[in-house]
């Protein structure tokens, strides 16, 4: 398996992939309001204009071979969340990869490009009822704050994690369960 940014023609498989996880994510509660088009606009958007707002926006892939597996993203976090800190934006793996420790070798990938520069705090926004909202309270996750989307219907925990804490149980479960 090979970890690495994402180019922009892979872009688009992201967001075939993030699109096609909705339903998962929010439990068939709410009906999935993705379009491609847009989804990848804002995609290319976002990366597009870290410089323009001072931000670090990384994508990051993993891939057997070709084959896309799934993807990470990370930004730095809004004041509001952490004055010091680094946002989870995205994080999907095809569910035939789970229990790899795909997940877990692309948020210490994001977390080694944070880290260095002395981000403090990993963010999570996540909704309460999707299954990934207990991944994140096994890795020591914390909620700190809520908020809702879609009109009130769908709540969504925000996670803290103390990043460099976070980074150290990621590699050493990396290094005991899953080879490098």
């Amino acid at each position: 398996m090979i970890i690495r940014k994402l180019n922009e023609e892979e872009y688009s498989q992201a967001i075939d992939f993030k699109i096609y996880s909705f339903n998962e994510e929010v439990a068939g509660t709410v009906s999935n309001p993705l379009i491609k088009e847009k989804e990848l606009n804002l995609i290319l958007d976002w990366i597009n204009s870290a410089e323009k707002y001072n931000d670090i926006r990384l994508l990051y892939g993993a891939f057997d071979n070709e084959k896309f597996m799934g993807f990470a993203g990370a930004s730095i976090a809004e004041n509001i969340d952490s004055e010091n800190g680094i946002e989870l934006n995205y994080l999907f793996v095809k569910e035939e990869y789970r229990g790899q420790g795909i997940s877990l070798k692309l948020i210490n990938k994001l977390l080694s490009e944070f880290i260095p520069r002395d981000f403090k705090e990993l963010i999570v926004y996540n909704y309460n009822i999707s299954p990934s909202n207990q991944y994140y309270r096994k890795l020591g996750g914390k909620v700190k704050n809520q908020t809702s989307d879609f009109d009130g219907k769908l709540l969504i925990d925000i996670f803290s994690f103390d990043a460099r804490k976070l980074n150290e149980i990621l590699q050493e479960m990396i290094l005991d369960r899953y080879s490098i």
